[in-house]
């Protein structure tokens, strides 16, 4: 790992003890890093909300579309809370490894919508599927949904 942040300091702050007094330590700033890629604002909602969720977990004010979630400072245990904010808000299942192959804002924003893309052709499936049984079964199936099955371990 290393740190996504340096401050320069002309001494540590030491402590009366002589150890680095820790609380003493300026904040780091809490602006983006050089990146080579240019500050790209996000154009749509979605990437509005990607990039705050971005900025929320890596304590940056201003991420760009094209800013790269690892150059940023990221690193996998930020990833896991990235996906589970994305999870919570979307109500979408976003395998982590994803932010890795996409951990870009845009990039992120086009696996989300094919995502939602996928969840509504499974909605269209069922709705074609239940529309070719008949009205007394769909009823059925919607006072008595199906019961999952549960198979018992041998001991």
């Amino acid at each position: 790992m290393l740190p996504s942040v340096f401050v320069i300091l002309e001494s540590m702050p030491l402590s009366e003890t002589g150890k680095i007094d820790r609380e003493s330590l300026p904040a780091p700033e809490q602006s983006r890093p050089a990146l080579e890629q240019s500050y790209a604002a996000p154009a749509t909602a979605l990437e509005r909300v990607l990039a705050g969720i971005f900025g929320e977990v890596l304590k940056i004010e201003r991420v760009g579309v094209c800013d790269n979630f690892f150059e940023l400072g990221g690193h996998s245990l930020l990833a896991t809370r990235v996906v589970s904010k994305i999870r919570q808000i979307f109500a979408i299942e976003l395998p982590v490894r994803k932010l890795f192959e996409e951990p870009t804002v845009s990039g992120l924003a086009s696996v989300v919508l094919k995502n939602e893309r996928a969840r509504i052709e499974r909605t269209a499936e069922l709705l074609c599927e239940i529309s070719t049984m008949s009205d007394d079964t769909v009823n059925a199936m919607l006072e008595e949904p199906p019961q999952l099955v549960r198979k018992e371990k041998a001991s």
